[in-house]
């Protein structure tokens, strides 16, 4: 019975891909 749970689980993974995403850049640019 809790609808925001599963949206909020879906946010982060985006956000864990996004900021894997900015590290390996980073890492290339550094």
């Amino acid at each position: 019975m809790r609808p925001c749970s599963i949206p909020y689980g879906r946010i982060i993974n985006s956000a864990s891909m996004m900021i894997l995403l900015v590290t390996v850049v980073i890492l290339f640019l550094y």
